[in-house]
């Protein structure tokens, strides 16, 4: 489908989704809530979202350390906004990436290899936390679900189930790592049973699969071997942005509360604060949409009700969307603009293939090694 085409549908969605939310659940209190807003706190929420933006810049400054190319702290907080309009409008918001690793090989002078490495690892940093995290999200969930009287039957079952994803998660990566050409021919004769089952039908789309695939499978082991090899120190100092990042991220949706004069201290909401934030991000990663249009919608809606009073909720979800994913796609646009504006490549036309860049770190690792 037309990038632009993703574009349209994505802002519809969301735009649709909210005002059927206000609809459907504002009542006469929702009003005086908006009009006593104290603005203050939403432009601090605004800050605060771009604070933890520049956080995660820094991640990628250190990852860039990692493999032995350096890059400022504007050019990385440039990068990754270069980054965010894709993948605002993109299912799984896996947009973004391409164009990042050809900005840090045009502005920055990073070979591709090694700029492919950087945002896959960056973003196996964001996976790795919330994998981390997904348990004990569960459990301050369900906490609050029994709270509120409801069965806890589909919470403790979502809990279970959590715990067996995670750990299957876990064996899977460390089998890649082990054995990347062993994880290829299993998933190969899966897809190939597939393909027989469904009498051929499908081959032409089941062999692209298969190496795209062999592609991804490769491109994350050479990465993770590449930062692993160039610099551990940096790569922990990155993980820790990372908590960091997410830590603050997580403080808009505070804010948001305390412009609608909440009055829960954050102190006895922070877990459920970031629990809730985090089963969203999870649900959002679901590629069904552009952007997770709708459904970051109605899944903060129904998680952050455990928390949050009814007569406010619905703007809360609108306000937190808002900064976190309409200020995105602005400040992406105008960086965009700069990128055509200077460097001549387009958001819009196709980036180059990240999965055929495994070759390029190879021999960008055998070079360094040489020299």
């Amino acid at each position: 489908m037309n990038k632009k085409r993703f574009f349209v549908i994505a802002i519809l969605i969301s735009v649709v989704t909210s005002v059927l939310l206000i609809l459907f659940t504002a009542d006469k209190d929702t009003l005086d809530y908006v009009l006593s807003a104290r603005l203050e706190y939403i432009v601090a929420a605004v800050a605060v979202h771009l604070f933890a933006l520049y956080l995660t810049s820094k991640k990628t400054q250190h990852l860039c350390s990692a493999v032995g190319c350096k890059i400022s702290s504007r050019n990385a907080f440039f990068n990754l906004i270069s980054g965010l309009f894709m993948a605002a409008i993109t299912p799984s918001s896996a947009g973004g990436e391409p164009i990042r690793v050809l900005l840090l090989k045009t502005g920055s002078r990073i070979p591709v290899g090694k700029g492919t490495a950087v945002i896959i690892m960056e973003k196996m940093l964001d996976a790795f936390f919330m994998l981390l995290m997904l348990i004990p999200s569960f459990v301050i969930v369900n906490k609050y679900v029994v709270k509120s009287g409801v069965s806890t039957d589909f919470t403790n079952t979502m809990l279970f189930v959590s715990i067996l994803c995670v750990v299957f998660v876990l064996i899977i990566l460390v089998y890649v790592l082990i054995k990347p050409d062993g994880t290829y021919k299993i998933i190969e004769k899966i897809v190939n049973l597939i393909d027989k089952i469904t009498k051929k039908k499908y081959e032409e789309k089941l062999d692209y699969v298969k190496q795209r695939v062999k592609g991804e499978i490769k491109l994350f082991y050479e990465s993770f071997k590449t930062l692993i090899k160039s610099g551990k120190i940096s790569l922990c100092i990155s993980f820790v942005y990372t908590l960091f990042s997410w830590a603050i991220h997580f403080l808009i949706l505070w804010f948001v509360l305390k412009g609608l004069n909440y009055t829960e201290s954050l102190v006895d909401i922070f877990p459920i604060l970031c629990a809730t934030q985090i089963l969203v991000l999870i649900i959002m990663l679901i590629p069904a949409t552009p952007g997770a249009s709708g459904i970051a919608e109605i899944g903060g809606y129904t998680l952050f009700s455990l928390f949050i009073p009814g007569t406010i909720l619905a703007v809360v979800v609108i306000v937190w969307r808002a900064i976190t994913y309409y200020i995105n796609i602005i400040i992406g646009a105008m960086a965009n603009l700069i990128v055509i504006r200077k460097f001549g490549f387009k958001p819009f036309d196709n980036p180059p293939d990240m999965t055929k860049e495994s070759k390029s770190i190879k021999i960008e690792d055998s070079e360094n090694n040489k020299s």
